[in-house]
């Protein structure tokens, strides 16, 4: 396995998602999330691509469509502020990923990145950043449960996947409660001047 330069490839590609993963709700600006995103879904494909390259196995591509819906859906979110325009392309691409399941059904356990997607997908077309992150910690719910149950049967690349997601899962967890530690400060400081 470590003489395959294509795994060798993928194990290096998991580490940058583990690190794209933790930075997802912690930049401070506008649509960074999207942007980081968008990263960890490049990085993503072409970490499933090599994984395809190195073991031939045709389960890796729900993880290359899931994750080629999410690059298209990160690019159209950047791009697009209107409500109206984000809830069509969430809708047409939540189509997509389930016409995406039919094609690449493995297993029952197929249906948990599916759902993660969908959750994720309907978490990142709100403009408000909290709401984001309170959905997203509930869709990489789906993705720790298909990791841990991929565990079994797998390497070192699932477990890179679990760390992934599970970073994924913190961060939204901060980027969901730092809107309040901001407030609270605001408040304390509004409290000591007086």
């Amino acid at each position: 396995m470590w003489t395959n330069p294509f795994y060798v490839i993928a194990f290096i590609l998991g580490i940058i998602i583990i690190i794209y993963s933790l930075m997802m709700f912690l930049l401070p600006k506008k649509n960074s999330h999207l942007f980081i995103k968008l990263l960890f879904d490049i990085a993503y494909i072409a970490q499933m691509l090599f994984i395809f390259f190195a073991t031939k196995s045709y389960a890796v591509f729900i993880g290359i469509a899931s994750n080629t819906v999410g690059a298209v859906r990160d690019i159209v979110f950047i791009t697009s502020d209107k409500k109206e325009h984000r809830l069509y392309w969430t809708i047409v691409l939540c189509a997509l990923m389930v016409a995406f399941l039919h094609f690449s059904y493995d297993s029952p356990v197929s249906y948990l990145p599916v759902f993660g997607t969908l959750i994720n997908t309907t978490a990142l077309s709100f403009k408000k950043k909290q709401n984001t992150c309170a959905l997203t910690m509930f869709g990489q719910l789906f993705f720790i449960s298909y990791y841990s149950l991929l565990l079994k049967e797998s390497d070192f690349l699932t477990i890179l996947n679990i760390i992934s997601a599970s970073m994924l899962f913190i961060s939204a967890v901060v980027g969901f409660i730092i809107p309040f530690v901001k407030a609270a400060r605001a408040r304390n400081a509004h409290i000591y001047k007086i």
